[in-house]
């Protein structure tokens, strides 16, 4: 299951990227910790592209490939305007999820945040939103109780012959999903596309972290 629609493309001089990367963007705090403003903004440009969801801060955005120098001003503007960066440290889930509340509100947009399943299996959660056309902000929370450790999850790329090979490992870290299959989750990254083994990630956040910290935003449809 993937999304109907083409994802973000970001043109680089070095390539397109999938989906926005916190590392090509001009702002020193935001290449250190601003996944979070990556998903959301990567997540915004598609409701805006395929779902109609106006804004004035997106109206000049029409297609799906965008300038590197166009996504990072956006992403300036989001951060200062709805996600504020603690310096090094990002924002957590609640502060993103506020955010993208106050965008849905302040533009009348037909859509509600939520932390977490509302009780629903995860990958249920995230199968319903990918039915919708919808992306998914995923949550890779932080070690818990001790916030020091250095338990990781694994990202994997997919080779030609079909084989997931482990590229990179992330922690207290947003990704966004853009499809699902049996045993993995698609997701972009750093402007590129990796995936996540299911049983991993639910290894992780029962045995390394919180499933509080550990989990999806939804996006609710509310009536216009």
């Amino acid at each position: 299951m993937e999304l109907a629609h083409s994802f973000i493309r970001v043109n680089t001089d070095s390539g397109a990227l999938y989906g926005g990367s916190q590392a090509r963007l001009s702002d020193k705090n935001m290449q250190l910790c601003g996944c979070g403003v990556v998903s959301a903004l990567d997540v915004l440009l598609y409701l805006r592209l395929y779902h109609g969801c106006c804004s004035e801060l997106l109206n000049a955005v029409h297609s799906p490939e965008l300038d590197i120098k166009e996504y990072d001003r956006l992403a300036a503007r989001l951060c200062r305007e709805y996600f504020p960066l603690i310096p090094r440290l990002g924002m957590n889930g609640l502060t993103l999820t506020a955010g993208l509340n106050r965008y849905f509100r302040r533009f009348g947009l037909p859509f509600r945040a939520v932390l977490g399943t509302g009780g629903e299996d995860i990958f249920s959660a995230v199968d319903a939103m990918l039915r919708r056309d919808l992306p998914v902000i995923l949550a890779i929370g932080p070690n818990f109780p001790a916030l020091w450790g250095k338990h990781r999850l694994a990202l994997y790329r997919k080779a030609p012959d079909g084989v997931y090979e482990h590229e990179c490992a992330v922690i207290s870290h947003y990704v966004t999903v853009t499809g699902s299959e049996d045993a993995k989750l698609c997701v972009s990254s750093w402007g590129r596309r990796y995936y996540i083994d299911k049983n991993e990630f639910i290894s992780y956040a029962r045995r390394h972290s919180i499933e509080l910290f550990t989990t999806v935003i939804s996006l609710k449809e509310t009536e216009k």
